[in-house]
């Protein structure tokens, strides 16, 4: 799309073409505060301050479309502005190869199927704080594709549109609250190729309805690596590493619904390598490795638990599951080196055990 309208907007008599490429004109030199509905080339820096009325640029509709050319927005933090944003989306506008620094919220994507791609969000905050990245409004499916976004005051990511978020490609490091934050608004978030390391809370705190992450790293993150609260219905994780978070579990599941985690590495996490709450109806594990955490391997008190191919050792408890279990099934599990107990059943009234059981 983003192609075939670059090549329309080429034939107009107000495109203009040197080594190949194009350029918005000399006479429409942006500035800071301007609002974009067509084509837009950034051609060099754009340096705003605290006097410009909201500081970035404004894209608006599906035909604004901003290629910054991997020049920067650079806003005013520090200043007595706390309202300014460096790229405001809406109404399906589309960013891409911009690096945005110094605003006090770096991105805010709002209303339809807004896209924010090859791109680097840092530094936001200032007073009143801020998020590098934020969705809000009647959504739609958002994007946000091959993006660094680090170091802000907030979140890196902070999402809160009703509808669908897609988050690909993307390293959201060392941000003073989370890495990736998914609110209660946004119905489905789909996350693949993830990074989520250093953070001041989570990596990646979610509360949608459906969530579907692939690929990511949760690495010495303050609190929990990953954690998904209510009121998620369904949780599907796969090939994942949550490793030495400093105050909580690699993964903290507390919502009400079904819970899939394939291909997971948890270790080294100052609480559990999973902990799984009671509220949680059906948990299926398969392919893991939890080992050298300070507390429990894998812990769980849901209402179904199946666990499949699972080594947990070097813990305080390989594995123990609760009271609050009605039926547990475990297929071909290894619990070795840890300091207690090796699996712990507290009396839960139904147990399947099949294959080789080692403990």
């Amino acid at each position: 799309y983003y192609q075939a309208m670059l090549e329309e907007w080429a034939k107009t008599e107000e495109a203009q073409v040197a080594d190949g490429q194009w350029y918005a004109p000399a006479d429409k030199t942006i500035q800071c505060g301007a609002t974009i509905t067509g084509f837009t080339k950034l051609n060099s820096n754009l340096i705003c301050n605290a006097n410009d009325a909201s500081s970035g640029l404004v894209l608006s509709g599906r035909n604004a479309v901003l290629d910054c050319a991997k020049n920067s927005i650079v806003g005013p933090t520090g200043t007595s502005n706390s309202n300014s944003i460096g790229i405001t989306l809406i109404g399906g506008a589309t960013a891409l190869n911009c690096n945005v620094q110094g605003f006090n919220v770096g991105v805010l994507m709002e209303d339809g199927n807004n896209i924010f791609k090859d791109s680097r969000v840092v530094g936001s905050g200032g007073p009143g704080g801020g998020d590098n990245i934020r969705t809000r409004g009647e959504g739609g499916c958002m994007t946000i594709d091959n993006v660094e976004t680090s170091y802000s005051d907030y979140d890196g990511i902070d999402a809160d549109h009703n509808g669908v978020i897609n988050i690909y490609n993307v390293k959201a490091n060392g941000n003073q609250e989370r890495g990736v934050r998914i609110q209660d608004n946004v119905e489905c978030a789909n996350l693949e190729d993830i990074e989520a390391v250093g953070n001041g809370d989570e990596g990646i705190l979610s509360e949608s309805t459906d969530l579907n992450i692939i690929n990511a790293r949760a690495n010495g993150n303050s609190d929990d690596g990953i954690r998904i609260n209510n009121p998620t219905e369904c949780a599907n994780l796969e090939n994942i590493e949550a490793s030495g978070n400093y105050e909580d579990d690699g993964i903290d599941v507390r919502h009400n619904g079904i819970l899939n985690i394939k291909n997971a590495k948890l270790f080294r996490n100052e609480d559990d390598g999973i902990d799984i709450d009671s509220s949680v109806n059906c948990a299926n594990l398969e392919n893991i490795e939890a080992f050298q955490n300070e507390k429990e391997g894998i812990q769980a008190r849901s209402n179904i638990v199946n666990i499949i191919n699972v080594k947990v050792f070097e813990n305080r408890d390989g594995m123990e599951l609760l009271s609050l279990i009605e039926c547990a099934s475990l297929e071909n599990v290894e619990a070795f080196g840890n300091d207690e107990n090796g699996i712990s059943l507290s009396s839960v009234p139904k147990v399947g055990l099949y294959g080789t059981i080692t403990s």
